[in-house]
């Protein structure tokens, strides 16, 4: 045991020893080269390297590349921690309001878009036009997210230059109808369904869901009419209630679901094209 302890140790001495015979830009260098590979665990660990022996630790292009090597890798918690010391770090106004919104982004990667919001309301500082654009549809994904649509439609057309009459148009146009953003209603799939078994399905747009529902009702109703015929209607009851009440609720409460699932399709489908039309103006 005690051989393997001086080992581990002799070993990690070494590497630290490699690593100072070896420049920082070097290593730097080797860093940004797995980054480019998109190698981003190996990245990562050179550029904690670079950060741990650097005597300052306040390198914001190193902090900024370990917040994105930990965002590619999923772990938006310590993105969002290095994005912030990249942030305090930097004193190039244009890096800093680049910082901001890479944290930015990745609070609406988690969905977290109070915090967004609060980061791009509670900066004061000067922006160019690209990072005005960039800080309304910035600021329209969080309204959207946060189902403020009238909010997110106002900023989401601000995100486009002026000159670009006919795609501001086409944004107002499509959260113009603020229904659209509502439907389907749950809750009234929810009821329709409890009127008539897979009618709640059918107004979500589960047309497969509700013929199964209905059909699966139905089929139980029938049994019991039978089962009348040959028991005691109460026989009848106890013995078919437990499996229509089981398929009964299942089946709105599937209805709900079903509704929520396609107002949210819709919604993906409203922002996606606002997306598109922004974008294609880069092209």
């Amino acid at each position: 045991m005690r051989l393997k302890l001086l080992y581990i140790i002799g070993f990690s001495l070494l590497q630290a020893w490699s690593l100072t015979g070896q420049s920082i830009n070097e290593t730097k260098q080797l860093a940004g080269r797995f980054y480019a590979q998109q190698n981003y665990e190996q990245a990562l660990l050179t550029y904690q390297r670079v950060a741990f022996f650097t005597s300052t630790k306040t390198d914001p292009e190193v902090l900024s590349r370990i917040a994105s090597c930990f965002y590619s890798t999923g772990d938006f918690t310590r993105a969002l921690e290095y994005y912030d010391h990249a942030y305090f770090a930097e004193t190039n106004p244009e890096l800093k309001t680049d910082y901001l919104f890479q944290k930015v982004i990745t609070y609406l990667e988690t969905k977290n878009y109070h915090f967004a919001l609060m980061e791009l309301l509670g900066q004061d500082f000067d922006l160019n036009s690209q990072e005005h654009f960039r800080k309304e549809l910035l600021l329209g994904i969080s309204y959207f997210g946060l189902e403020q649509y009238e909010q997110a439609g106002s900023h989401l057309t601000e995100a486009i230059p002026a000159a670009r009459v006919e795609a501001k148009d086409s944004i107002r146009q499509l959260f113009l109808n603020k229904k659209l953003f509502q439907r389907p209603n749950p809750k009234a799939a929810l009821v329709l369904s409890v009127i008539t078994p897979g009618l709640g399905q059918f107004y979500a747009g589960d047309i497969a869901g509700g013929i199964n529902s209905f059909l699966l009702t139905g089929t139980l109703i029938g049994i019991y009419a039978y089962l009348t015929t040959r028991l005691h209607p109460i026989d009848a009851i106890l013995t078919i209630l437990p499996w229509f009440q089981r398929y009964y609720q299942g089946g709105f409460d599937h209805a709900e679901r079903a509704a929520e699932l396609e107002r949210e399709r819709r919604r993906n489908q409203i922002i996606q094209q606002t997306l598109d039309i922004i974008s294609n103006g880069d092209q």
